[in-house]
């Protein structure tokens, strides 16, 4: 089957080609067969033309379909055809376009053309989408993925679960973005849509969307949204926060925080069940352990995977997904730290970290290894994993996480003025962290400046679930290092001011204490 391959790494990400030239001819073959419809010297011309390119397509010779139809789309005669006709010959050349080197522009000027005539289907939408994300042009990506929820449901299934997940991420960078990240969840929620792996979660999503629409007076919609939330965390902040009144008392049970790290565990069980050849399933399985503060069982299960994941004599993996190992190292090494195990775990951190990652440097395990480096008081040996980490292979996020472990380091050297430079660098891009930013902040004991990004948290709409399940009065893990309880003994510190504790009262509550302590899984 011929698929198309787009350049674009967000198109990449986003968007398997599922469509033949076949499919495509069939999709616009009704439409540019002779009618007895009287019509000009000139369109006729154009239409003989595109009847060519449109054999030349179910043909896969895509350069010459697009060297035929180049000096039709700039002629009179399409203009004077039928829109059905015109919409075709602009999707025809969409796809010939698409497909020669160097044409993405003029095949998503093409797919915008045809989306909007008569006879559009959803795929002219979704191959809109396509070359939209590939030119990066995240306004029409996320224009045309609303389109598609809103109006052809049934295409969504073609665009992966990284590829929507960048989409709604990029809803926030486009003009209007908080209203046009609404408008493409609210479509996706109509839609019924999910995820297709069941090892992604869109709790955070949709405890957000569910949130929004409570903003907007809609409890009975935020009630859908919320019964999609089924990660621990996310629920911990929707019930301390007051909008969610409404949906607490319509579905209580929903808010049994044991219960969702309970169901969490069962979820992940019976995935392992369901696909025992799924690292990722064992994973999920191991952190689920973990959040609920059973790292003894999570051991047990991560052990019995690396063992299939990685023989010891060598033998073929007996997962299908064993990419996904440096993953299960990290886990080990998070179950080994809760267990009191610390030499043992930093080891085996170490080990991830030395693991490539498709072929270039493991950026999250080497900074989890500079972090937990960091915690034990090496910070020479941090710096030096810091700095394996080249600012070009983190992402946003996991630049402000090496940002923060410098700050951190600085900070605990006497270093204060390179702290001081480093936190006014972070300050430029805080939003892409704000958990990274308060960590730096609370490492160079400005404890002001904490409790004012708090504050700023609590009262912003979009940030008060985070900053609230933030706030609640977590059980103290065993395992803290002596540095990490410094930080936690400021962090409680900060919550206790009266400021702080006002903002909270705003807004929601802290008074339940949640079951287990917080360990990010």
């Amino acid at each position: 089957m011929k698929r198309f391959v787009l350049a674009g790494a967000s198109a990449l990400a986003l968007l398997c080609g599922v469509a033949t030239a076949s499919a495509d001819t069939k999709a616009v073959s009704d439409q540019i067969s002779p009618s007895p419809a009287h019509r000009t010297r000139d369109a006729e011309a154009a239409l003989l033309e595109i009847q060519d390119a449109q054999q030349k397509l179910a043909n896969g010779d895509f350069t010459g379909c697009y060297e035929v139809l180049k000096p039709v789309m700039a002629g009179k005669g399409l203009s004077q055809l039928e829109p059905a006709l015109q919409r075709a010959a602009w999707y025809i050349f969409g796809v010939a376009a698409m497909q020669t080197s160097n044409k993405m522009d003029e095949a998503h000027d093409a797919f915008r053309r045809s989306s909007v005539l008569e006879g559009a289907v959803g795929l002219d939408w979704y191959m809109r989408l396509m070359t939209a994300s590939a030119r990066e042009d995240k306004d029409d990506a996320v224009f045309a993925a609303t389109t598609l929820a809103e109006d052809y449901p049934a295409t969504l299934s073609q665009i992966t679960d990284s590829g929507m997940a960048w989409l709604v991420a990029s809803a926030k960078d486009v003009p209007r973005g908080d209203t046009r990240r609404f408008a493409l969840l609210d479509a996706l929620l109509a839609a019924d849509w999910k995820p297709k792996s069941p090892y992604i979660d869109w709790s955070m999503q949709w405890s957000q969307h569910a949130a929004q629409l409570l903003d907007r007076g809609d409890a009975t919609r935020a009630a859908e949204a919320a019964k999609r939330v089924t990660m621990p965390i996310p629920l911990i902040g929707m019930r301390a926060d007051n909008r969610f009144a409404p949906v607490l008392k319509s579905s209580p049970g929903l808010f049994d925080i044991k219960a969702a790290y309970a169901r969490r565990i069962e979820r992940a069980q019976a995935q392992v069940a369901a696909d025992p050849t799924s690292l990722e399933a064992a994973n999920q399985w191991v952190a689920a352990l973990l959040s609920a503060d059973r790292p003894a069982e999570g051991l047990k299960v991560v052990d019995d995977a690396l063992a299939k994941a990685l023989p010891a004599d060598g033998a073929k993996s007996s997962y299908k997904d064993v990419e996904s190992v440096n993953l299960t190292l990290n886990l080990r090494a998070e179950v080994l730290f809760a267990l009191g195990r610390a030499d043992e775990g930093l080891a085996v951190l170490a080990r991830a970290a030395r693991r490539p990652e498709k072929g270039r440097l493991n950026v999250s395990q080497t900074l989890n290894l500079a972090g937990q480096q960091m915690t034990i008081g090496h910070l020479d040996e941090a710096l030096e994993t810091l700095a394996e980490v080249a600012s070009s292979d983190a992402s946003a996020y996991g630049k402000m996480v090496q940002q923060s472990l410098r700050a951190c380091i600085a900070a605990q050297k006497g270093d204060k003025d390179g702290a001081a430079r480093l936190l006014e660098t972070m300050r430029k891009t805080q939003d892409d962290a704000p958990r990274m930013m308060m960590s730096a902040l609370a490492c160079a004991d400005d404890q002001d400046a904490v409790a004012r990004l708090l504050i700023s948290r609590l009262a912003d709409p979009d940030t008060r679930l985070d900053a609230l399940s933030d706030v609640q009065n977590y059980p103290e893990r065993s395992d803290l290092t002596a540095f990490e309880k410094v930080l936690r003994a400021r962090g409680l510190a900060i919550e206790a001011r009266p400021d702080v504790q006002a903002a909270i009262a705003a807004v929601g509550q802290r008074t339940e204490r949640p079951p287990y302590p917080y360990r990010g899984w």
